[in-house]
């Protein structure tokens, strides 16, 4: 047990190196579909009605 954190982390393996590749993808996704709904208004969403609105809320705020 003679060795740190830091060299545990930097060795890593290939399974470490494939999750930060995926989470950077969704990552990108992410941000790619929230400029599309700040460029485009809340109407590219599809939210016409309260229930929508009200989940989409919900969810925003426990996310956050």
């Amino acid at each position: 047990m003679t060795e740190t954190t830091a060299a545990v982390a930097a060795k890593g393996g290939k399974g470490v190196t494939a999750g930060i590749i995926i989470a950077a993808i969704v990552a990108a996704i992410g941000i790619a579909l929230w400029v599309v709904q700040m460029s485009g208004g809340m109407i590219q969403t599809g939210m016409r009605n309260l229930d929508s609105w009200g989940l989409y809320i919900t969810m925003f705020m426990f996310f956050v």
